[in-house]
């Protein structure tokens, strides 16, 4: 995969996960989106998952706020905090 086509799979995948969108969220995983790779400002998939919760750390808010399931997902595919 090309270095521009990851980087514009990554700002999808982080969007994505801000906005809660699971299915979007799984589809970018299987075409080979990394939930490690950053954003170019730095969110994490899993941040940006937890944006819209009330926050502790990215991980427990993604898992325990309004984006669990998103969370869950990114989680299975190896996205860490």
């Amino acid at each position: 995969m090309s270095r521009r086509r990851r980087k514009k799979q990554t700002q999808r995948l982080v969007l994505a996960a801000e906005l809660g969108h699971t299915t979007e969220v799984r589809a970018l995983l299987r075409a080979g989106a990394d939930p490690q790779t950053p954003h170019p400002d730095g969110t994490t998939t899993l941040y940006g998952a937890s944006v819209h919760g009330t926050g502790n750390t990215p991980l427990y808010w993604a898992s325990h706020g309004s984006h669990a399931e998103t969370a869950a997902v990114l989680r299975a595919a190896g996205a860490s905090a």
